[in-house]
Parts: structure tokens; sequence; C-alpha cells
């Protein structure tokens, strides 16, 4: 099972990308924050194996989240959604091999994919 937590300041986002995840095949929980300081305060209570975050978003975006998240949980899957996607974010990326990114609007079979990725991933370590 995957333990998710969503992050996005936008409600109707967080709905978009649970409703995807729903109709797919994962074995999910998923809680939910609207910004990273919220998800900071839930990672340091709740065992969370992925992170889904949104890159703009108001007192903590998803670049400073994903920093402060390697600090405490350094094999925490992470992806980032964003519709803004410059070359110092891709290379940000590129470094941390446990990081995805997915471009706005969100591609509903990639999602998917990448979760089943990381479910993949989550079963190899337990074996």
């Amino acid at each position: 099972m995957i333990n998710i937590l969503l992050v996005d300041d936008s409600t109707m986002a967080r709905q978009r990308i649970k409703e995807i995840i729903k109709q797919s095949s994962i074995d999910y929980t998923i809680n939910e924050a609207e910004n990273g300081v919220e998800a900071l305060k839930i990672l340091q209570n709740t065992k969370i194996n992925c992170v889904i975050t949104d890159l703009e978003m108001p007192q903590m975006g998803g670049i400073e989240l994903t920093e402060k998240i390697r600090k405490i949980h350094a094999s925490t899957a992470i992806i980032i959604i964003s519709s803004l996607a410059n070359e110092q974010v891709k290379q940000k990326l590129r470094q941390d091999r446990l990081a995805d990114f997915i471009k706005k609007p969100i591609n509903a079979k990639q999602l998917v994919n990448i979760l089943l990725k990381v479910q993949h991933n989550l079963k190899e370590d337990l074996s």
C-alpha cells in the first residue's frame, strides 16, 4: 500500500488527483495538505511513502518542501505537479532519483504509471 500525501493549495486540483488515483488499481491511502507547512506537520506524525505536491503554494512551495523532506525522509518518493516547468526545477529533479515531474494539466496515465512504479519499488524494498 502506498501512503500518499497530496499537497496543493487548490481543492479542485486535489480532487482531480484523488479521482485519478481512485480509478486506478493502486492500493493507497491519502492524506491532504494545503501547503508545505501543513505537509511537514503530517510527515512528522504519519508514515508517508509518496508526496504529490504542487510547485507554487503560499507559505512553502514544492521545491522548499522537497528539500525539507529529503532531510527527514530521504527515501520518500516525490511527484511535483506544476504548470511552471523551468530549467532549474527540471535540473533539480534530475539530481533526485526519487522525484518525478508532471506538467499541468495532469496526464492521468502518466500519474498512474509513476505511482505504479512507486508501488513496485515499495514491494521490492519489503522483500
